[in-house]
């Protein structure tokens, strides 16, 4: 700037007024085509006649104090007096004025100290809260990464599938499983067109059929070193392991009178064996269960079913195949047969068929259990199934039902299979080296947020300070870091588990390792649903700085009332039409079956809208016409209340909400002189800038640091502008009055402009009127009954009270009463003045 002024003053160039070098506002501009520099004699009269007029109008502001002054000590006021009008309003209004010359003529191109001051305190902040949401981005990633890394997906799905659909046939093999005997056909018999077939004698086809395969689709026998492939690339690891839980038989509960024609009840209650106790046993160095305590042996005795003939027979055939399967197993707590993959296929369906033909599952019989292992070395990964089969009370299994898989696990007697692939080696290639580095930096990382975030606590307790700290935001980085250790934990956990249990293939044997293993990774991938959940709502936390970001955040704040009272609602609304449908259709339909059931399978109409609810539980020509009505009546009901009307409630509250948020931010913008909040554009724009700017060579002269200083040093050298709050306020309550009056006026210009003939509500038919002595004078010449009776008006007017419609005593169209209501207002506007001259007079003196 000290160059252009004397490259201006050197070339004789002269200022050019606003559209010069100086732009309105205090930003310094040079314009291309002609750059003059205003002399510094000019600049000095400027300012010599900006002083001049801030001393006229402080001289004027000083004779209103004083007219003040002097109507407060009870001076006389006149309203039309020149003199004190001018003193009354223009002391103000010239101030303004010439506080607006000066803005273009003095301010230009001069700096404003306090605003500048304010942005640069500002930006550090923005900058910062642009780092923290940087950083917790790239702390998010990397885990995102890591998960991703440790689980591996995509063989994981493709197993499953596998699993699922070509050796179980969950679609429609194993929903065809409804009774103990089907249960046996699935695992030895073939099946197609909707039921299993095959010889019963000789069993060939099942699932079992297909793990133990010893012949290729061309009949060519497999060689033993090729045995327990499951399609080509999974193997078998030892064998299957079929597993049964049965409950307790008695008497029926109560004394009923049905007894002796129904002896016998079977409840859920499993049937238990287990040790007592453990014992060191020094030989092994381990701990072992007493299995010689009398109590012990008497409940596995106690617990052996079946024909104890046949079974207990050195010489039969079951003795040596079948015999174990009836008898307690406490290890597994429960009864189980082992098929072994070395026996060979014949073997082990034959000791199928052997378990049917004594009659294994009965009606104690409550849980069927498949389990089996393989590997596939293409993912160089093992997997675990496990088929659950539930026998409720009823007498069958309920089927598997794909629609209804989401709630089937809610119902007793529903069947499911579960599937977990588990890394028994989880680092010997590079990939997996390069994982556990991430691993390691990711660790640390949380271990430095969390060391931050308790230092601050403890730094809170300390200071006595902590109750700053106690909000919704702490709490969330509270569950968000416990959930992160708790990770940490369970995959150290998993890892030493899985090195230390390396399981020696082949096996003759179940390995309870990989069904732990699989337990053990399903919980971890709990706890990382939860976490994940918690850092996705971390991250409306840092969006606190930025106006346009924290916008959602200030949707949901102004919100917050209003949703927990319409939460209150629904939940209501929710919970009786989740019982009542549970009440009315719970007898015939699985999604209503219980009362979750229930309230997953309402609230599924409302967020996928999924509306074939109203046929299913209304459909009057199939099976149960008795709630045909009640069906109908129900679903619309429900869709009326909470899709149409709840719903839209809650859509309402969030725009408002919005609204409300959008106009704050608004008006946080004008407070710093913005017309609307900064973007995050303009912010990375300036950035861009600022760096830009540093570039330049002489960057290292005028610094930040130098500017804020500067400017510091003058902000306290300086004298701070006088305080005209009041007189804006005053200003702002007299134009809310003049607007006020304006919109009721045109109110009534609207209502007055129609034409009186169309309207017969008008104030014009005001003046049509008549009193009651008037309407009393009338009454004998339209009716007899007043001919001999004088009307008695007090009688008229109790009488006919709701049928008679006075007009305004004050109407406008009253054109008698006009001049003296001019007359009355005027009279009420002096006393206001004198009024409002007095408060202005006692508000403006110091206290």
């Amino acid at each position: 700037e000290g160059w252009r002024r004397r490259a201006g003053r050197a070339l004789g160039f002269e200022r050019m007024g606003r559209g010069g070098a100086f732009a309105k506002g205090g930003a310094v501009k040079a314009k291309l085509n002609n750059a003059p520099t205003a002399g510094a004699k000019e600049k000095k009269e400027r300012e010599q006649i900006a002083s001049a007029k801030r001393a006229d109008a402080l001289k004027l502001r000083q004779e209103q104090s004083g007219l003040d002054q002097d109507t407060r000590s009870g001076g006389s006021f006149k309203v039309d007096s020149p003199d004190r009008k001018r003193s009354n309003g223009s002391g103000f209004e010239t101030l303004k004025m010439a506080e607006m010359e000066d803005e273009g003529d003095v301010h230009a191109g001069m700096v404003n100290i306090k605003r500048t001051i304010a942005e640069m305190d500002r930006w550090p902040g923005i900058v910062q809260g642009y780092t923290e949401l940087g950083l917790y981005t790239c702390f998010v990633c990397l885990y995102v990464i890591v998960l991703l890394m440790q689980l591996d997906v995509g063989p994981s799905y493709a197993i499953d599938t596998m699993i699922r659909n070509n050796l179980l046939d969950q679609q429609e093999k194993l929903a065809a499983v409804s009774t103990h005997g089907d249960v046996f056909a699935y695992l030895l018999q073939s099946f197609a067109d909707g039921q299993f077939e095959g010889e019963e004698t000789e069993p060939t086809g099942g699932v079992l059929g297909d793990m133990f395969a010893d012949k290729w689709y061309n009949d060519d026998p497999i060689p033993a070193d090729e045995t327990g492939y499951l399609f080509g690339y999974n193997r078998l690891i030892g064998g299957v392991q079929i597993e049964q839980k049965r409950g307790y038989k008695g008497g029926c509960a109560g004394d009923s009178m049905y007894s002796v024609f129904y002896p016998q009840c079977y409840n859920n209650t499993y049937i238990t064996a287990d040790p007592p106790f453990k014992y060191y046993n020094e030989t092994s160095g381990q701990d072992v269960f007493d299995l010689t305590d009398a109590e012990f042996l008497k409940q596995v005795e106690d617990s052996k079913f079946g024909d104890r003939t046949l079974l207990d027979d050195p010489t039969g055939d079951y003795y040596a195949s079948v015999r174990e399967s009836f008898e307690y197993n406490y290890t597994i707590q429960g009864y189980r047969v082992f098929l072994d993959l070395a026996k060979g296929t014949t073997f082990n369906l034959k000791k199928i068929a052997q378990l049917r033909e004594m009659r294994w599952l009965d009606r104690q019989t409550r849980d069927v259990i498949i389990k089996f292992t393989f590997y596939n070395g293409n993912f160089r990964r093992f997997a675990f199934a496990q088929v659950s089969m539930k026998f409720d009370q009823g007498g069958q299994f309920i089927r598997f039902d794909p629609e209804s898989a989401a709630v089937q696990h809610l119902i007793r007697g529903g069947t499911s299979v579960r599937t977990a692939s588990i890394k028994m080696e989880p680092y010997i290639v590079p990939e997996d080296f390069l994982r556990l580095g991430l691993e390691v930096v990711f660790m640390i990382w949380t271990f430095v947020y969390v060391a931050n975030f308790a230092r601050t606590l403890i730094i809170a307790a300390i200071t006595f300070k902590l109750r700053d700290h106690l909000n919704s935001w702490m709490l969330l980085d509270v569950g968000n870091y416990l959930c992160f250790i708790m990770y940490f934990v369970m995959r150290v956990n998993l890892m030493r588990y899985v090195v230390n249990n390396m399981v020696e293939v082949p096996t003759n044997s179940y390995q309870p390792v990989f069904q732990i293993a699989a337990a053990m990774t399903r919980s971890q991938l709990k706890v990382n649903f939860v976490n994940c959940l918690l850092c996705i709502f971390r991250f409306f936390k840092f969006y606190q700085f930025q106006p346009r970001l924290q916008i959602v955040n200030k949707t949901l704040a102004a919100s917050t009332v209003n949703l927990y009272h319409f939460c209150v609602i629904f939940f209501v609304i929710f919970l009786g039409f989740s019982v009542i449908g549970n009440i009315m259709f719970g007898g015939q339909y699985r999604d209503f079956h219980t009362i979750p059931n229930a309230m997953q399978a309402l609230f599924e109409t409302l967020s996928s809208g999924n509306f074939d609810l109203g046929p299913q539980i209304g459909n009057s020509l199939l099976v149960y016409p008795d709630n045909a009505l009640m069906g109908i009546i129900f679903f619309v009901s429900w869709i009326f209340i909470c899709a149409m009307v709840l719903l839209n409630v809650f859509v309402a509250i969030l725009m408002d909400s919005y609204a409300a948020a959008q106009e704050e931010g608004q008006a946080q913008a004008k407070r710093v002189g913005l017309e609307k909040p900064q973007a995050v554009g303009d912010d990375i724009a300036k950035a861009i800038g600022i760096l830009s700017r540093s570039m330049d060579p002489k960057s290292w002269k005028y610094t930040e640091a130098t500017l804020y200083h500067a400017l510091s040093h003058l902000d306290k050298t300086m004298d701070d502008p006088e305080d005209k709050g009041f007189y804006f306020k005053k200003e702002k309550e007299r134009l809310e009055e003049d607007k006020q009056k304006i919109e009721e006026r045109l109110e009534e210009l609207d209502i007055l402009a129609e034409d009186p003939q169309e309207q017969l509500y008008h104030p014009a038919w005001n003046q049509k009127s008549v009193t009651l002595t008037e309407l009393a004078k009338t009454l004998p010449m339209v009716s007899r009954g007043f001919r001999s009776n004088k009307p008695d008006e007090l009688a008229m007017e109790t009488v006919w009270q709701s049928q008679l419609l006075y007009a305004p005593e004050d109407d406008a169209y009253v054109e008698e009463d006009e001049e003296r209501d001019i007359v009355t207002l005027r009279t009420k506007l002096t006393s206001l003045i004198k009024e409002n001259a007095a408060l202005r007079n006692a508000l403006a003196e110091p206290s």
